[in-house]
């Protein structure tokens, strides 16, 4: 690529001047070392000492075939996240594409909220295959607030390769049954009105429950009798 000198250019001698590597000769050297060589010539055919500028080509992003791209789960999320969950942070898990290096950045977010990065170290390369844990705290899980929610993770190299992204939809669900405004649970015990007596305790005491105005199919109602 050439550019020819202009009065402007001399004139602003101290400014420098941009000449720009199309995207084919980039292609044309491969990935990998290369050198970018520079040299300005006179009218006269003189030319300079030869400029040389190392640099490393790399357009592949971690995960990219034929390499293994990184998975993610998040076993918090099976039945959805609960409020008990959501209270320490959800855990991502992430297991590495088969090319990463030490120095790639994880990135996870969920519905496009505050991301949460984390740094690959040579160890975890070392153990590639093992997951390692990214943890969106609890003010991520609030800000996308109740029902259906997708976690995003990417892989970022040092070149500023981007993995294609993974999502992962998950349901987040912290309200128990029975808050408000839902119409809370109701119990009555018709056999303990005048106390539970042999007769009534021999066949088992009957637990007449309500449900909740919000209950679904699925839910569990848990019955016990001091802690027992």
């Amino acid at each position: 690529v050439t550019h020819t000198v202009t009065a402007a250019e001399v004139s602003a001698i101290s400014t420098p001047i941009t000449v720009t590597l199309p995207q084919s000769a980039i292609s044309a050297a491969g990935e990998g070392a290369a050198t970018i060589t520079t040299t300005v010539t006179d009218s006269s055919g003189n030319v300079s000492p030869a400029i040389t500028t190392n640099v490393t080509i790399d357009t592949v992003a971690p995960g990219t075939s034929p390499a293994t791209p990184a998975s993610v789960s998040v076993p918090e999320a099976t039945n959805g996240i609960s409020s008990s969950e959501a209270s320490d942070g959800v855990e991502v898990l992430v297991t590495l594409p088969s090319d990463a290096v030490a120095g790639d950045v994880i990135t996870v977010s969920i519905d496009g909220g505050t991301a949460v990065t984390h740094t690959v170290t040579a160890a975890e390369v070392s153990a590639i295959s093992t997951p390692i844990t990214v943890t969106l705290p609890q003010s991520a899980i609030s800000a996308a607030g109740e029902g259906a929610a997708t976690i995003t993770t990417t892989v970022t190299d040092s070149s500023g390769n981007v993995s294609p992204a993974i999502t992962t939809n998950v349901t987040i669900d912290t309200v128990a049954p029975g808050t408000s405004p839902a119409t809370p649970a109701s119990v009555s015990v018709p056999e303990a009105t005048n106390g539970i007596s042999s007769s009534e305790a021999s066949d088992g005491v009957e637990v007449l429950v309500t449900l909740p105005s919000d209950a679904v199919a699925g839910d569990v109602i848990t019955v016990s009798i001091d802690g027992g």
